[in-house]
């Protein structure tokens, strides 16, 4: 029997097709809630987006690849690229095989997460909660920000990640957020403040992940509406954020 090209096209195709599947479904029994809060569109969008990438990094095993996705809900769908991450993009561009840079990647991850997220979450209920109380006055706080005072305000969000994270790599993170909010037409204090501050929550790719697509959604209005529907919508995302947290 012949095997036409157009055949093998469509055997690939739909191998593909049940691997993201597969994948799909590793997602939703790894972190269950935040799978349905971005709903089976976005999360099928994210699997695509997540095994493209690593397979560009020589991650085509199951293994690996479902531990790629988990990253990429940790760290946000830019993780690989991310400057407040350069440890991982080092490993991920290592010479060593696959499942070697996973077990590596695996370890190293563990480290931020107990040093982050502290024991049952505890570090980021606390920020959540810290920034929260403090909204109105940290939005006022922001209007007049320049680039060190944000460096210290995300010291006094989220201590733990920030320290984590370095003083050099924090003002890398305010000068992405600068450039960020140039490419969105986004020039008050406040509004590169809270793009800024989207960036070291959720990851530098924010804008375009699809597992935060209310970002996007924030910034499409007209231009004197941008920063006060940003700042509704995240300070929506920590309250809703804040809830499940405290039940799980």
């Amino acid at each position: 029997m012949i095997v036409r090209n157009e055949q093998m096209k469509t055997f690939r195709n739909a191998s593909a097709g049940a691997f993201e599947q597969q994948m799909v479904e590793h997602l939703t029994n790894f972190a269950r809630v935040h799978a349905e809060s971005i709903g089976e569109k976005m999360l099928q969008q994210l699997v695509h987006l997540g095994v493209e990438r690593a397979e560009l990094h020589g991650w085509t095993q199951k293994g690996p690849v479902e531990f790629y996705l988990e990253l990429m809900v940790m760290f946000g769908a830019d993780f690989d690229t991310d400057p407040q991450y350069p440890w991982i993009s080092e490993i991920l561009d290592n010479k060593k095989d696959q499942m070697f840079r996973a077990d590596w990647l695996h370890s190293e991850a563990m480290k931020y997460y107990k040093a982050v997220f502290g024991p049952a979450l505890e570090y980021e209920i606390q920020a959540i909660r810290r920034q929260l109380e403090a909204w109105d006055n940290l939005a006022s706080r922001l209007a007049k920000s320049n680039g060190a005072e944000m460096v210290q305000v995300l010291q006094w969000a989220y201590p733990e990640k920030a320290a984590f994270l370095g003083a050099e790599t924090l003002q890398k993170l305010v000068q992405c957020g600068g450039d960020l909010s140039a490419r969105h037409g986004v020039s008050e204090p406040i509004g590169i403040a809270l793009l800024t501050g989207l960036l070291f929550t959720f990851g530098h790719g924010c804008c375009t992940d699809p597992q935060y697509s209310w970002i996007a959604a924030a910034i499409k209005p007209p231009h004197e509406k941008r920063v006060e529907h940003l700042k509704a919508s995240f300070k929506k995302y920590l309250e809703q954020a804040l809830i499940q947290l405290q039940r799980s």
